[in-house]
C-alpha cells in the first residue's frame, strides 16, 4: 500500500465516523438546524488534518526540504488534536439542553481551542527555527528573514 492510499484510507475512515457518530447519537427528531453545519465543520477540520499530514508525508517521501523540519509532523498532531477536541465539544454541546447561553459558551470555547492550536503550531515552528543546526547565534534562525 502506498503512502497516498494510506492517507486517503485514514481520511475516509475518519470522515465516515464524523458523519455516522452524530447520525447514531441524534435521531432526526432531535437534530437542530445547526446539525449539518456542525458535521460539515468537523469534515472540514478532518480535511485540514489529513491535508497537513499528506503534505508532510509527501515532502518526506520526496526528500524535499520545505524548511520546516519536523514542524509539519507537529502541525499534523496539533490539527488532529484540534479537530478531535472540536468534534467532542460539538457532540457535548448538542447533548446539553439549553438556550442561547450554551451556544455562546460553546462558541467561546471553540475560539479558545482554535487559538491554542494556532499558538501551538507557531511555537513549534519557532522552536524548529531556533534549533537550526550550524547557526552561530543564540536562537538559531528565529530572527533571520528568508
Amino acid at each position: 500500500m502506498g503512502i497516498r492510499l494510506a492517507v486517503a484510507i485514514g481520511w475516509a475512515a475518519v470522515a465516515a465516523a464524523l458523519v455516522l457518530i452524530p447520525l447514531i447519537l441524534f435521531p432526526a427528531a432531535q437534530r437542530t438546524a445547526a446539525f449539518w453545519p456542525r458535521v460539515l465543520w468537523a469534515e472540514f477540520l478532518n480535511l485540514i488534518w489529513w491535508g497537513v499530514l499528506g503534505v508532510g508525508v509527501r515532502a518526506l517521501r520526496r526528500r524535499q526540504d520545505l524548511g520546516l523540519g519536523g514542524a509539519v509532523a507537529a502541525w499534523s498532531l496539533v490539527t488532529g488534536a484540534y479537530a478531535l477536541t472540536s468534534f467532542v465539544l460539538m457532540i457535548l454541546h448538542a447533548l446539553v439542553p439549553g438556550g442561547s447561553g450554551w451556544d455562546r459558551i460553546h462558541l467561546v470555547v471553540q475560539i479558545m481551542v482554535a487559538v491554542i492550536a494556532v499558538l501551538a503550531a507557531v511555537f513549534v515552528f519557532l522552536a524548529r527555527r531556533g534549533a537550526s543546526p550550524g547557526s552561530d547565534r543564540p536562537g538559531g534562525d528565529v530572527g533571520r528573514r528568508d
